[in-house]
């Protein structure tokens, strides 16, 4: 991986806010919104090329109906009362934090984990690989037929991973850094990169053009409160 530009948005942008990053040609657009006020939404565009800001919009109004715009994340509902479907197999919820694995309906395994369903639970080969949050949040790998833990990470929260050319990338937020890191499907740390700031769960996390796109957030104590500060990042992975 090689880390191509970090932008540091300045003092005016500052506020407790979640996004979404959007490629659009040669420019990345960040949107983000106020969580108390959806209404209010602002965006700010980059050159993809060297992470320049080359414009932005503050504060104008696309109302509720955007919402959805922010946020790759399906309804929470669905990471909490759906189930997951390979063929034959069939993963469910089993109390707060656990899953059972069914195979033509006979029960093969039951397991708890640490942290709340955050992503989707998706399968490759004879494994499922999914993400926790809130809680406590961890990257996960099972064996579908034992529930065998494969690998784990306790990244702080998994809300995104990526998969490209048989590689796994996921974000692992330390206390004022966030690791980047590129796995196989063994879970073999294939290479690594630390970035400034920290990420949330739900800070943007895309991949365009073989590149990841990644939003973290630095934090500043006031006074009488903390102020954030978005950082934005271009990661070359080839």
């Amino acid at each position: 991986m090689n880390h191509l530009w970090t932008t540091s948005l300045p003092t005016i942008y500052n506020t407790w806010f979640y996004g979404a990053l959007i490629k659009e040609g040669q420019y990345l657009k960040y949107y983000f919104f106020y969580p108390s006020n959806i209404a209010q939404i602002s965006d700010i565009t980059f050159d993809v090329d060297n992470g320049e800001i080359i414009g932005c919009n503050q504060n104008y109004d696309e109302g509720p109906k955007n919402k959805e715009l922010y946020t790759t994340r399906k309804p929470p509902e669905h990471y909490v009362e759906d189930d997951f479907v390979f063929g034959e197999y069939r993963i469910t919820h089993h109390g707060e934090w656990g899953y059972a694995c069914f195979k033509n309906d006979k029960l093969l395994w039951k397991k708890s984990l640490r942290g709340y369903l955050y992503t989707d639970i998706i399968k490759n080969n004879d494994r499922i690989i999914f993400g926790t949050a809130g809680m406590g949040g961890h990257f996960y790998s099972l064996d579908i037929n034992s529930g065998e833990i494969i690998f784990d990470f306790n990244t702080k929260g998994t809300c995104t991973f990526l998969q490209v050319n048989n590689s796994i990338y996921f974000a692992m937020r330390k206390k004022k850094t966030t690791v980047i890191s590129r796995i196989d499907y063994d879970g073999n740390i294939l290479d690594s990169l630390e970035l400034e700031g920290f990420r949330d769960d739900y800070d943007p996390l895309i991949l365009s053009d073989n590149s990841i796109y990644i939003v973290t957030q630095l934090r500043k104590k006031e006074v009488d409160w903390e102020t954030y500060y978005p950082i934005v990042h271009r990661i070359a992975l080839f």
